[in-house]
């Protein structure tokens, strides 16, 4: 049986096959990339691994690192036919004593790995009788269910890269987004022995891409505007979000190119804002925290830059719909986010989230900015109804100039909110409004349609406005009385359905005629 020996100048005895470990370049990149084709190209059947590899002088130095057990720990996440090899630790050490210095240890209770003394003897009378074959069928339960690797120390402080590294990783491979920033972070952390392990735990299927041709269709010339806000789109998340939407001819998709490197939150605030004004977008893909103070441990909820901007791009626009992605795992932010008026939230994927799946998430972005441009007309409304509460006529410190302006306040709430019947409340509404022009003028609101025509008319000069007045009190009675037949001159102007447009343009007749009352 074809055995070799990994070593550092530390084995009991000059055998033959030896591989001496001698690291020159960051250590899980030198196993990977150099040790282990050095150790194939040998091609060995059994691997006999010192346990210590270090280049401490004393063994005690040695034993500080532990890098052997390392070493055989990549070997079996390694896509090599090294994979299912057997693996021989030799130690001076007994196994309870391993199991306390390091948790690599647990490769020890797994099949086809075992233990012997640095002694020549006990290695050379290993006995290869005891191993037994070992497969692919047997890796996951007799390997990988019984071993754990923790990320590397450097990384525990950096939640936050962690599931943007694991994350872009898992898209860009489930969406096949092969782009020089998926790549460059693949090459980050494809070497890593932490990264290695979750590759091995979580089989990512391929997104099937032609659901995303079905997504997002609406009737129309409309172009639809999503942007993304992160500091993490350089990394990759850009080249994903471009993969997702480059099918929809209908989505013009942007993202913000800047720095956020040691900026000051003003910094960042002063350039999204400059962007979403000048961008004008129906849905934002808006990261949690884009500034360095945001991953300070204690730091308020309302204090975290994604809050704050979320709430200065409402003061932009209320109906621009925001979707945050965040790295977060704390239940009390992510449960808090709704109470800013998000359309929903996106984890990126922290490998501590068990139960996120690639597939799922990539499927609930997709549902969350459907939903968003089924809702882009309330940009629309938003900007009509700031445009009417504008006017010098809410001014007057008179009574039924308050109860319209009432009214106006309330539309946008009512269109933005979950209510069942909002579009019989809107239908409402704006039929209150048309009712209190007509008492402000002193007619007959018991003559709806008659009045307010007459007021258009003769006491403002506005002509051509008979059919879409018509369509509002004629659909406003059809709403009220439901059952009762739609009288002859409302049969064509009666809307047994409102859609997003006639909302629009029943507003801005409003305003019409409102500004017409300013002058």
């Amino acid at each position: 049986m074809n055995r070799i020996f990994i070593h550092n100048n530390n084995l009991c005895d000059d055998f033959e096959n030896r591989i001496l470990f001698s690291q020159n370049i960051e250590l899980d990149k030198y196993i990977s990339e150099v040790f282990l084709k050095e150790v194939e190209e040998k091609n060995p059947q059994i691997i006999f691994i010192k346990d210590a590899l270090g280049n401490g002088e004393l063994l005690d130095l040695q034993y500080i690192d532990l890098l052997g057990l390392r070493v055989a720990m990549h070997i079996r996440l390694s896509n090599s036919t090294l994979k299912l090899l057997s693996i021989v630790i030799v130690s001076e050490l007994s196994l309870f004593s391993l199991v306390k210095l390091s948790p690599l240890a647990k490769i020890l209770f797994t099949k086809n790995v075992f233990l012997v003394n640095n002694t020549k003897e006990a290695i050379e009378n290993f006995d290869t009788t005891i191993i037994a074959p070992f497969n692919e069928s047997e890796y996951k339960e007799k390997f990988l269910d019984l071993i754990e690797i923790e990320p590397p120390k450097d990384y525990l402080p950096r939640r936050h890269s962690i599931a943007n590294e694991w994350s872009i990783y898992k898209w860009a491979t489930a969406l096949a987004v092969l782009s020089e920033s998926t790549q460059k972070n693949k090459e980050k952390i494809h070497n890593m022995l932490y990264f290695k392990y979750l590759v091995a735990k979580d089989h990512i299927d391929i997104y099937n891409v032609e659901k995303l041709k079905t997504k997002f269709e609406s009737g129309g010339e409309i172009v639809f505007k999503i942007v993304s806000i992160d500091d993490e789109l350089d990394n990759g998340w850009r080249d994903i979000f471009k993969k997702i939407f480059k099918y929809q001819k209908q989505i013009q998709f942007k993202s913000l190119n800047y720095d956020y490197q040691d900026k000051s939150y003003w910094a960042i605030k002063t350039r999204v804002l400059k962007f979403i004004n000048e961008e004008n977008p129906d849905v934002v893909i808006l990261d949690l925290r884009l500034a360095q103070n945001d991953h300070e441990k204690n730091i308020n909820i309302e204090e975290i830059s994604g809050i704050k901007l979320l709430q200065e791009i409402h003061n932009i626009n209320a109906g621009i719909q925001v979707i945050m992605l965040t790295a977060t795992s704390r239940s009390i932010i992510l449960e808090k986010l709704y109470e800013y008026k998000i359309l929903g939230y996106v984890k990126k994927e922290h490998p501590d989230d068990k139960m996120l799946n690639t597939q799922d998430n990539i499927n609930k972005l997709i549902g969350l900015v459907d939903t968003g441009l089924n809702k882009s007309y309330l940009k629309n409304i938003w900007k009509i109804q700031q445009d009417i509460l504008k006017l010098k006529i809410f001014n007057l410190n008179e009574n039924i100039s308050k109860q319209i302006e009432f009214e106006i306040n309330n539309i946008f709430n009512i269109l933005d909110s979950n209510l069942d019947k909002k579009i019989t409340f809107f239908v409402l509404a704006v039929y209150n409004i048309i009712e209190l022009i007509i008492r402000k003028y002193g007619y007959s609101h018991g003559k709806a349609y008659s009045s307010i025509i007459d007021i258009c008319q003769n006491k403002l000069n506005i002509n051509n406005l008979d059919k879409i007045l018509s369509e509002i009190i004629c659909t406003r009675n059809y709403v009220i009385h439901v059952d009762d037949e739609i009288q002859f001159r409302c049969i064509d102007n009666t809307l047994t359905e409102v859609k997003q447009v006639n909302m629009i343009k029943w507003l801005e007749t409003i305003f019409n005629i409102l500004k017409k009352i300013d002058i």
